[in-house]
């Protein structure tokens, strides 16, 4: 494909031939970065034409809309912009759910393509494990179901924005709770009639940590979810320096994971180096401190 479809020129690799394939359906993941959080002082490197949201909104367009996902998971997404977000596409062609943070006016929103067709859906916010007091910390997981032919699926996505900062253990439990959710809901499609092995879970988001700390390694270690890791292999996945004190931060915290009988047939790989700025990624190539994360995922059948 050509990579200058996309943002920062990245390419969509083919990773595995889709071998007989009964399902094929692709993700996207991103935090594209609330409006309420692009002030200068905290983006002080960035063009300042940038941090208006009717400037950024047409590079967020591009980006999304070029690469065609059939699921979009995106996180900080400001209340105030939801029409633009939803006017991405229409109702015919995708369904739209958000969950705002209590006390902020950011939140998340997963959009999916029909003919999926979402039957159940659950907005969470996240309580404290000692007091069960309500958080300023939500997720999102929605069922869909598709038939194809013979085959009868169920798809559970899930998104989730985990605690900033050095909160690690808020972050475990707010992975816990997502787990017992998700959980939930597979047994919810089994109740209706669905085989287990056609039962697909798909987990995106911000963990606000890597690969190996808890809250991530809780998933992936999961025996009843048995679950893979698309995009462990970036250099980074965040890469932005801060405010006054040029506060840098840059590491893989954004996941895409999914049920290993699915295979990963295609992935978008690393930006172009000679797009990113000094300063990480937010500024007039690029709408977001954190990258995209595109995948295309088969359930491919016996030869």
């Amino acid at each position: 494909m050509d990579s200058s479809l996309y943002l920062l020129n990245r390419q969509v690799r083919q990773m595995n031939e889709g071998t007989n394939s009964r399902l094929t359906f692709s993700v996207l993941q991103w935090n594209s970065l609330a409006s309420c959080y692009t002030s200068d002082k905290h983006y002080p490197y960035a063009p300042k034409e940038i941090l208006v949201f009717d400037e950024r909104s047409k590079l967020i367009a591009q980006e999304i809309k070029s690469y065609n996902a059939d699921v979009i998971c995106l996180e900080e997404v400001d209340k105030n912009d939801l029409e633009f977000f939803k006017s991405l596409y229409s109702r015919e062609e995708y369904s739209f759910s958000y969950i705002k943070k209590p006390h902020t006016k950011d939140g998340i929103c997963i959009m999916i393509r029909k003919p999926f067709e979402v039957f159940d859906e659950e907005m969470i916010i996240h309580t404290k494990e000692e007091t069960n007091e309500k958080q300023n910390l939500v997720s999102q997981v929605v069922v869909a179901k598709q038939k194809k032919d013979d085959l009868e699926v169920c798809l559970i996505v899930t998104a989730c924005h985990l605690k900033a900062a050095d909160f690690p253990l808020v972050r475990l439990h707010q992975s816990r709770q997502l787990i017992e959710v998700i959980q939930q809901k597979k047994q919810k499609c089994m109740d209706l009639g669905y085989a287990q092995e056609n039962i697909f879970v798909v987990v995106c988001g911000d963990f606000n940590a890597n690969p190996q700390s808890e809250c991530a390694q809780i998933f992936l270690q999961h025996k009843d979810l048995n679950l893979k890791s698309v995009f462990d292999d970036l250099e980074y996945t965040l890469f932005q320096t801060y405010g006054e004190n040029a506060w840098t931060s840059k590491d893989v915290v954004d996941f895409v994971m999914h049920s290993d009988s699915l295979v990963v047939t295609k992935k978008n790989g690393p930006p172009d180096s000679s797009k990113v700025g000094e300063k990480g990624l937010f500024g007039a190539e690029f709408p977001s401190d954190h990258l995209t994360l595109f995948c295309e995922l088969s359930l491919c059948g016996k030869e």
